[in-house]
């Protein structure tokens, strides 16, 4: 070690002040354990870097070579199990009844269709210029009007036709005097 103050070579290892010129050495003691703990931490550092790269390279290759098994199991599996006629013939009938299941699904939505259709026109009645229309659940006097005019603008006059003074109290089942 060196004196940073008067460059005297002849200083030992932990020395806490120069011989020559009697300078505090403390400092530069602190400063050269600091320098070597900075260098093994370099070291370490690089030693455990290289370790976690070995790491992911070994786990790089296992993840391949688990991949190219995997893929050599399927080929083979796919090779060494032939379609035979019995599980064809199970799976052509699997969908012949799906098939039918989706015809009779067909069928009933047409059905609730009409039967929809049918039901709105039960709920009318035309008499003398006028029909009565009789309430379903979930209508409102802007749908009724809209579905008798074409839009629901005339909610107003069917509501004084009808002596209606607040038209959001109507009811399922009311019946209602539609003018034409």
């Amino acid at each position: 070690m060196e004196c940073p103050i008067c460059s005297t070579s002849q200083l030992e290892d932990g020395a806490v002040s120069c011989p020559e010129c009697n300078s505090d050495l403390s400092s530069l003691q602190l400063i050269n354990e600091t320098a070597k703990r900075h260098s093994n931490l370099k070291k370490f550092g690089l030693i455990l870097s290289m370790l976690l790269l070995v790491g992911i390279v070994a786990l790089a290759t296992s993840y391949a070579s688990h991949l190219n098994t995997h893929t050599e199991v399927l080929t083979v599996v796919d090779e060494t199990v032939p379609m035979d006629d019995e599980k064809d013939a199970q799976i052509n009938e699997l969908a012949g009844q799906v098939e039918g299941q989706q015809m009779e699904i067909d069928r009933l939505v047409e059905e609730i269709e009409e039967l929809t259709v049918s039901a709105d026109s039960k709920n009318t009645v035309s008499t003398n210029g006028e029909q009565i229309h009789v309430v379903n659940a979930g209508e409102s006097l802007w749908t009724i009007s809209k579905k008798y005019y074409g839009n629901g603008e005339k909610h107003k006059e069917i509501a004084s036709h009808n002596n209606i003074s607040n038209p959001k109290l109507i009811s399922a089942g009311d019946t209602l005097k539609i003018k034409n």
